[in-house]
């Protein structure tokens, strides 16, 4: 499950979340379809944007290259809460769910729902943020920050909001990782400013090790 919504089309450092996200998204799939896996795909925003259910071979796997590379895929609100309650009426149990996303604008018990689905598959939260997700420059005087779903907009000094902002995200983020650990499910944190192949190999190595 790729979250192509709007907070995802965002760069700081000259590449997307959506474009790091989808590379990875690329890179997993390969992986898993030369493992023999069956693969499927479901790019959401406040609904799914795609829908490629899981199946072997290449012809899902071109399918899903191709979605990943239609611009017009990407964009638009954001509600994880909806997309798992509607991908849990067509889905296998035992399945395995790998949600990438930023985790930005989360709905009130998305998490509790996540512990229902812990029941019938095998889930795995990839969390992909920007570095201005996490704090904001040094020194950088006024700037313009902009809501991505609602388009308000306010100038804030960054010396005066700094510490506060990246209290709050570093809150924001625990939380997210927290409702996976306590759910006994996966959970791996990313930023687009860092290499993606080596904590993700760390990953499934240990996950690997665990069931051996």
């Amino acid at each position: 499950l790729l979250d192509v919504s709007n907070s995802m089309l965002f760069s700081s450092i000259g590449k997307l979340k959506a474009e790091y996200s989808a590379e990875m998204t690329f890179s997993l799939c390969f992986a898993m379809m030369q493992s023999g896996d069956a693969i499927g795909l479901g790019m959401f925003n406040d609904k799914l944007v795609t829908r490629i259910p899981p199946s072997l071979g290449k012809g899902a796997y071109y399918r899903i290259v191709r979605e990943l590379s239609n611009s017009n895929n990407y964009g638009g609100n954001f509600d994880l809460l909806k997309v798992l309650q509607y991908v849990s009426t067509f889905l296998k149990e035992r399945s395995l769910i790998i949600i990438v996303s930023d985790f930005i604008g989360l709905k009130e018990n998305w998490n509790r729902y996540l512990n229902i689905l812990s029941r019938k598959y095998d889930i795995i939260g990839i969390m992909v943020r920007d570095p201005r997700d996490i704090e904001l420059p040094k020194g950088a005087g006024q700037f313009f920050v902009e809501d991505p779903y609602s388009g308000e907009r306010l100038c804030i000094d960054s010396g005066q909001y700094a510490k506060k902002y990246a209290a709050d995200n570093a809150k924001q983020i625990e939380f997210v990782r927290n409702s996976f650990e306590k759910a006994k499910l996966g959970f791996i944190s990313l930023r687009t400013d860092q290499d993606f192949q080596e904590p993700l190999l760390r990953y499934f190595r240990k996950r690997l090790s665990l069931v051996r």
